[in-house]
């Protein structure tokens, strides 16, 4: 069942707005964060070199602090920052689809440890689909519904 759930195209959806809405949260109060991501949807331009990204885990984490995280953008679908990476700093412009977050962590400096504030557990599809059960589940209700004779009059 919860394969069905995460490949939904509704669910997806959902996690997205979800994690939108705690990013601009979190925009709105200054708190800094990292966002734990599905690597291989993120988008870097330019194209960071092999070096660089061979060195990447499929999950990887980006800090957002500092420069970085004074050039968040945000729409309804991506998170947007510029960052520098490997010992040259290499700048590029990261896309990240909302979708392909993770988790969003906020490091506490009073604690040893970070705090997992999101988790999305749609981080690891790259493609959805529309669930048909639930479709057929409709279907079927109806055709209950309107077996009886009674309910006929909500036909339409």
């Amino acid at each position: 069942m919860i394969e069905q759930i995460i490949k939904d195209r509704k669910f997806k959806n959902l996690m997205e707005a979800h994690a939108k809405a705690v990013i601009e949260y979190l925009l709105s109060k200054q708190i800094t964060f990292s966002i734990l991501c599905n690597v291989g949807l993120v988008e870097f331009n330019p194209p960071l070199p092999e070096s660089i990204t061979s060195s990447f885990r499929p999950l990887t984490l980006f800090v957002l602090a500092g420069y970085t995280f004074e050039s968040i953008e945000l729409d309804h679908h991506n998170l947007y920052f510029e960052a520098g990476f490997g010992a040259q700093n290499l700048g590029s412009f990261v896309t990240v689809p909302l979708y392909s977050i993770l988790q969003i962590i906020l490091q506490d400096s009073n604690n040893i440890q970070d705090s997992t504030l999101f988790v999305n557990l749609t981080a690891g599809n790259d493609s959805f689909e529309v669930n048909l059960e639930d479709e057929e589940g409709v279907k079927s209700s109806m055709e209950a519904l309107l077996s009886n004779p009674e309910n006929q009059r909500f036909k339409k």
